[in-house]
């Protein structure tokens, strides 16, 4: 599969996903995917920790309680859900692209790949670009090994692994696996998608409580989303 196939069978999916998910504010939840993904990239760029800001559970708590005793928000500062629901928002989008950087998906973001890894004015001191490198790469190929492909995943991978050692700036859970999601990703997205169209905050508590739930249920998924993950859950259920 060539570059160009790559890049149509990517739009077909974002256009299958966009039908799916089809809502007023769905660019919104797009553009915040996009800033995610790019963000990603110049952290690793950067060197530095990608990681992710949680939802406070004892304001969480607090503002759960208050809704389900009054069935809308009293004394709560409204403000903090709407914080809640952008975090979660750009929480679910990073889950996204690091299945995808750590190859758990079916395609690969390589047009923010190739606009941050390939482009000359972001050149990192002597580092070289993702294109350079895979040509220095095929040039020391043994003449029977099979020529390093540039659209490949493995090769993309390979450079940010030998390049920018990515494996220091990849997050973890506390149980040291990688923070990807085989199972939890899909309902997440959907759940994105709806809540990138609530405005009422009622309406969004109770999108972020099903968030919750389905980050609970896969146990260390809860951790990019809560703080103390899904201990805290177990407390804030248990009332």
């Amino acid at each position: 599969m060539n570059l160009q196939e790559e890049k149509q069978i990517r739009k077909l999916i974002r256009e299958t996903v966009e039908k799916i998910f089809l809502t007023e504010d769905r660019y919104y939840f797009d553009e915040i995917m996009n800033h995610a993904v790019y963000d990603i990239f110049r952290s690793i760029q950067n060197q530095e920790k990608i990681s992710f800001n949680v939802v406070p559970k004892d304001q969480y708590h607090h503002a759960l309680k208050e809704f389900m005793e009054h069935g809308d928000f009293i004394k709560f500062p409204t403000k903090y859900i709407y914080d809640w629901k952008e975090l979660i928002l750009e929480n679910i989008a990073k889950l996204y692209y690091l299945n995808d950087i750590n190859g758990h998906s079916s395609q690969f973001c390589w047009d923010e790949f190739y606009d941050t890894f390939d482009n000359i004015e972001y050149r990192d001191g002597d580092k070289p670009t993702f294109s350079e490198w895979v040509e220095k790469k095929n040039s020391e190929k043994e003449e029977d090994e099979e020529e390093k492909k540039i659209n490949s995943w493995y090769s993309a991978y390979d450079y940010l692994y030998e390049v920018y050692n990515v494996e220091e700036y990849l997050p973890k859970f506390s149980n040291f696996q990688d923070v990807i999601s085989d199972y939890g990703l899909e309902p997440l997205m959907r759940l994105g998608y709806e809540m990138a169209d609530q405005e009422e905050p009622k309406e969004i508590i109770v999108t972020i409580n099903k968030i919750l739930d389905v980050s609970h249920q896969r146990s260390d998924l809860a951790e990019i989303f809560i703080e103390g993950g899904s201990v805290a859950l177990d407390y804030i259920s248990s009332y």
